[in-house]
């Protein structure tokens, strides 16, 4: 009980800290909760979106008051202004909408990180490490809660009364979308307002290894003992017993010395709260040292050796390379944030020999995006890519130099790098399409395609060119810039081989040299179907999981329509009786429906040309193909159709 009298009081207080936030926060679920329950309107998942980046902001707006700004009022109007500017420009963009939200929240929870930091002796390494764990804390915890909430629900639901399953999914919403991020708030400590040359520096309970930490910058302080900072330190802020023990050591003191003195030992034990907050739990000093360090050794060595023996090689068209590359700088840069409050042989040295290999990964890998973008283009995904590669490698160079007090100059290089990926007309989705427009415009031109502003259909256009063509075309329709080119025609669908035949004379699918063939027809249901007679009716879509039936019932007893797909075909029968017990009465081959469609290039039946039919001695079949298409490549064969099935026993 005391422990979740505590946690509450946490989140209380987190609410009192970060009330923007927690309002923000809270909205956020209650509109998660709507969703699940059905209650949809217009933009709930961009109202979704800006509650969420408000939150951000309003964490960074308060990390920004305690620290740099006196009086939070403005800076929290300043985030609310924030969301609602993000939601205009959703609203304007929505095709980029989830991509922008990530790296705002990406750059307001870094700033909410670094701002208290901006201005004092402590360095971002240790507000880091502090955040690094609470996001683990409040993970944790709230993983747990939602355990053991759902276990409830379950054993109410299995052994008294049913429960409705959204339950499970409200459980999810209020604990993951509100109570984790308020536990993580909860968590983040308050930088003690302590800036060079403060009084409070000559007495601060840590001097020795404080000194050579912070002044002497970086590697002076690393053999002084820091594997023990804040262990012996008070667990709880407030001051009470250092100022009493301030005026007994002074009994003599004027009221405004021992007035002074309080104070000093309210900042003394303000400074000891927070280091202690911030130092690395034992679980966590032997996780980096035991384990992450030495694979980070490991996995470094085998990228070296791939980079040596790619060297001449065409590594870019490798498509798990960029992954792989922007994973290990990703995971490297947050070791060498953690390492530095660490003082072992293995953090040394990962400190010393980590930065290196991070600028010389990180530089392949720039080259190797760079070399795909020069082939494929640029996209608002590459650019990220190399905007990070830049990252790391500014974060291998300044980590080299100052591996603690330089922490802090990686996360302004985050902030101005995310920033301007954001900013028009050098952002990243500007960019992308500017670039897929050039190449697109140029694809058309080498083969004469594109002359004077208007398209010259041809048959005849080279496997480059197509390829490019088409997933130029597909970008630019993704992010909702086609209706931007004049020379399309109206309407144009980059995924409709219709489309793409009439507007440039080729098959959107068709890939030469290859043996792929793609076919595909449809029927729009907009013509009356003559179902009198029929007695049952069934949408089947094919292939399925597993076999579709349905039982009817006739004047003369029951029957049964099915789809029962086999290795080399499907049918669709129609028997009399129930299930296997009953007579066949009337059978249709699926392979008959993708044999009147093969070769079809994005064609629209008629009522007509979408019929089958099926005439047995006990009853007839009314096939009407909704749509049907089949991929095809060296002997390789997929089919899918959506059929609406008729039938009727004699």
């Amino acid at each position: 009980m005391r422990r979740l009298s505590h946690s509450l009081k946490s989140l209380t207080r987190a609410a009192g800290r970060y009330p923007l936030s927690a309002l923000l926060l809270l909205v956020c679920a209650a509109l998660t909760v709507c969703r699940i329950a059905g209650f949809y309107f217009t933009d709930i998942y961009l109202i979704q979106l800006a509650c969420a980046l408000g939150a951000a902001a309003g964490f960074a707006a308060q990390s920004a008051s305690e620290r740099l700004v006196k009086g939070r009022g403005p800076l929290l109007i300043l985030a609310i202004f924030a969301a609602v500017l993000y939601y205009l420009w959703a609203r304007s963009w929505p095709e980029v909408m989830a991509a922008r939200f990530m790296v705002l929240a990406a750059l307001l929870t870094v700033a909410g990180v670094w701002l208290p930091t901006a201005k004092s002796r402590f360095a971002f390494y240790e507000n880091f490490t502090a955040a690094f764990k609470a996001l683990f804390q409040a993970a944790f915890f709230s993983g747990v809660l939602f355990a053991g909430c759902a276990a409830v629900a379950g054993a109410v639901d299995f052994l008294i009364t049913p429960v409705d399953p959204d339950v499970f999914g409200y459980l999810a919403a209020v604990i993951f979308v509100f109570i984790a991020p308020m536990l993580f708030l909860s968590l983040i400590p308050l930088v003690p307002a302590l800036s060079s040359g403060s009084e409070i520096e000559t007495i601060r309970p840590d001097d020795g290894p404080a000194e050579g930490r912070r002044d002497g910058d970086d590697e002076a302080g690393e053999n002084s003992g820091e594997e023990g900072r804040g262990e012996n330190l008070s667990p709880e802020p407030g001051g009470a017993d250092s100022a009493a023990a301030a005026e007994r050591a002074a009994p003599d003191e004027a009221p405004a010395g021992r007035a002074f003195l309080r104070g000093v030992a309210a900042r003394v034990d303000a400074i000891s709260e927070y280091e202690r907050r911030t130092a690395l739990p034992p679980f966590l000093r032997a996780l980096l040292t035991f384990i992450l360090i030495p694979v980070a050794f490991v996995f470094t060595l085998i990228l070296i050796v791939y980079i040596l023996r790619s060297l001449g090689t065409p590594f870019w068209e490798d498509n798990l390379l960029e992954p792989l590359l922007i994973s290990y700088c990703a995971g490297v840069i947050v070791l060498l944030l953690l390492v530095p409050g660490l003082d072992s042989a293995t953090a040394r040295a990962a400190r010393r020999v980590l930065p290196v290999t991070l600028i010389a990964v990180a530089l392949f890998q720039i080259v190797a995006s760079a070399l795909s973008a020069r082939e494929e283009g640029l996209t608002h995904g590459r650019y990220f890519v190399l905007a990070f590669g830049a990252l790391a490698v500014i974060s291998g160079v300044v980590l080299t130099l100052r591996p603690r007090r330089g922490t802090g100059l990686v996360a302004v290089a985050f902030l101005l790098i995310g920033i301007i990926s954001l900013i028009p007309p050098v952002d990243a989705f500007s960019t992308g399409v500017g670039s897929q427009r050039r190449l697109l415009e140029a694809a058309l031109a080498e083969e004469g395609l594109l002359r004077s502003g208007a398209l010259v259909p041809a048959a005849d256009v080279s496997e480059d060119s197509r390829r490019q063509i088409v997933s130029s075309l597909e970008y630019l329709y993704r992010l909702g810039r086609l209706e931007d080119i004049s020379w399309l025609p109206e309407g144009f669908d980059p995924y409709s081989d219709a489309s793409f035949r009439a507007a440039f004379g080729f098959s959107r699918y068709a890939q030469p040299g290859t043996g792929f063939t793609y076919s595909r027809a449809f029927f729009a249901m907009d013509a009356p179907v003559n179902i009198a007679g029929y007695q049952a009716a069934a949408v089947f879509e094919y292939p399925a999981h597993v076999d579709r039936a349905l039982v009817f019932d006739t004047p003369s007893g029951q029957g049964t329509l099915r789809l029962r797909q086999e290795e080399e075909d499907a049918v669709i029968e129609l028997l009399s009786g129930v299930g296997d017990a009953g007579a066949r009465a009337a059978a249709l081959s699926i392979g008959e429906i993708f044999e009147r469609i093969d070769g079809a290039a994005d064609a629209t039946l008629t009522l007509e040309e979408a019929s089958f039919s099926a005439q047995g001695e006990l009853g007839r079949l009314l096939v009407v193909m909704e749509m049907a298409e089949r991929y095809e490549s060296g002997g390789w064969t997929s089919d899918y159709a959506r059929l609406h099935v008729f039938a009727a026993l004699d």
